[in-house]
């Protein structure tokens, strides 16, 4: 797939290589998240040295990163007799030749755990180049979300001398569609719906096929790339992975509160067991844990959910089949399960749709977001909550339907707004998100009532709308 998106990345990497300075740019995210294709796309025509680092004994590493710099700069005698990381990094400098050069330290995790003093030798080489004013340019790029966050902590030996910082999440759906833009909105965003904005995942697809087919082809089929994403993640970070996977797998299957989880996995006995195996999996950006905006911090209204779209779609259409997926099954799970549950995983897909939308493109609708979340109670759920920057509360409700979406709709959020206290003295807003568009109706009534938006799926994708009214029949998505 080619390169798409990461606009805002790139533009703080290049403005960091072109400043006369030295500059140490940590970059981080979650496995698959397209972390070192960033790094080397924004390094295309410049002069740079990129080394992956192994899980390999601390020598063997330097032997691979001595390689690697003789390959991008040339022979070096002196480089050869270098023996020690220490010696290696005080003559990155002299490397350089002046010219300006960017050193990349990917996996940079794998080297600490050969040589846990690496930090330290990193941060006496690079005094030594403030001292020089060397103007030399580190990257360092790691998967584990942990350790390269406790880089950045007042214990560690580099605090306070990163210049830049870039926690890199998945692509925005926008980002997503420049790579599907054939595809129908309602086709793309079931597509989105699946694979999120993973990078990795992306480049698996084949935009010719239609999303069944490539479910097949990259999930469904034993041997597929797909097939065991999950399981791999979990072993590149964890141990006891089982629970781990029992605990994604209870949270998939709809028990969002702790005790609903505990409750589910017999081996844990107690919260206390459990509680470090959410904080963990949160860490790694697979689960999120989400408050009710009308309780404060200390509430106990909290719930649990998957927060990658793959995982969400994994834990509910595979792993509960693998027997029959192992066994050749897989058009015959696909139509007799997925294919029923569709448009309810939609639904829920599509809420989340709509909440990045308002993270994201909030300022489209009138005001930027400050906040944005939701609201449940007893017996009522609000879809999309969002506290703006010009004071207004925006609610919104979000309909995965064949069917248009009409005046009632917006009726019954208007009703819910009164079940909760939260932000009761605050102007109103509301936005009605349809896969299908909205009725004659409400349309009318939504021009006449400025405080009421109404976005299509065009709109979420900041595509204009072809199709000539509200009045005459939408096509079928």
């Amino acid at each position: 797939m080619q390169f798409h998106g990461r606009v805002q990345e790139l533009r703080q990497l290049e403005r960091e290589r072109l400043r006369p300075r030295n500059s140490l740019v940590i970059v981080y995210g979650r496995r698959r998240v397209g972390k070192s294709t960033l790094i080397l796309h924004s390094l295309e025509g410049q002069r740079h040295v990129y080394f992956q680092a192994t899980r390999m004994t601390a020598s063997h590493n330097l032997s691979l990163f001595k390689a690697a710099l003789q390959q991008a700069i040339g022979g070096n005698p002196v480089l050869e007799s270098l023996s020690t990381w220490a010696g290696v990094l005080s003559y990155l400098p002299q490397l350089s030749g002046g010219q300006p050069t960017t050193f990349v330290l990917d996996e940079f995790p794998y080297l600490v755990e050969a040589d846990p003093a690496l930090p330290s030798l990193l941060q006496r080489a690079w005094d030594a180049w403030e001292r020089e004013a060397s103007n030399l340019k580190l990257i360092l790029c790691g998967s584990s979300i942990a350790f390269m966050e406790s880089l950045l902590e007042e214990k560690n030996p580099l605090y306070g001398r990163q210049t830049l910082k870039i926690d890199l999440g998945p692509l925005s759906f926008r980002e997503v569609r420049l790579a599907f833009p054939t595809w129908t909105p309602s086709d793309f965003f079931s597509l989105y719906g699946v694979y999120g904005g993973m990078p990795y995942y992306l480049r698996l697809l084949d935009p010719q096929a239609d999303l069944k087919q490539n479910l097949l082809e990259t999930v469904l089929e034993p041997g597929s790339a797909l097939f065991e994403e999950p399981l791999h993640l979990l072993q590149a970070e964890l141990r006891e992975v089982g629970r781990y996977q029992s605990v994604l797998a209870a949270v998939a299957a709809g028990q969002s509160e702790f005790g609903e989880i505990v409750n589910r996995i017999p081996e844990f006995s107690s919260g206390n067991q459990l509680s470090p195996y959410l904080a963990r999996l949160e860490k790694l950006r697979l689960l999120e844990t989400v408050r009710s905006l009308d309780k404060d911090e200390r509430g106990r209204n909290r719930r649990h959910f998957l927060r990658d779209p793959f995982l969400k779609f994994w834990y509910r259409f595979v792993l509960p089949y693998t027997s029959a997926l192992e066994a050749g099954q897989a058009k015959a799970v696909y139509a007799a399960r997925i294919e029923p549950e569709w448009s309810r995983f939609m639904g829920e897909a599509f809420e989340s749709i709509c909440r990045e939308y308002m993270v994201r493109y909030s300022e489209e609708l009138g005001s930027p977001a400050l906040e944005v979340g939701r609201i449940w109670g007893a017996d009522f759920d609000l879809d999309v909550v969002v506290d703006s920057l010009d004071g207004t509360l925006l609610l919104g409700e979000c309909k995965w339907w064949e069917g248009r979406v009409g005046l009632n709709i917006l009726e019954i959020l208007r009703e819910r707004r009164v079940k909760t206290p939260y932000g009761q003295n605050q102007p109103m807003r509301y936005a009605l998100f349809s896969r299908s568009g909205f009725t004659e109706e409400l349309v009318q009534h939504a021009l006449e009532h400025p405080e009421v938006h109404l976005v299509s799926l065009e709109r979420l994708l900041g595509e204009p709308d072809l199709r000539e009214s509200a009045s005459k029949p939408f096509d079928d998505l």
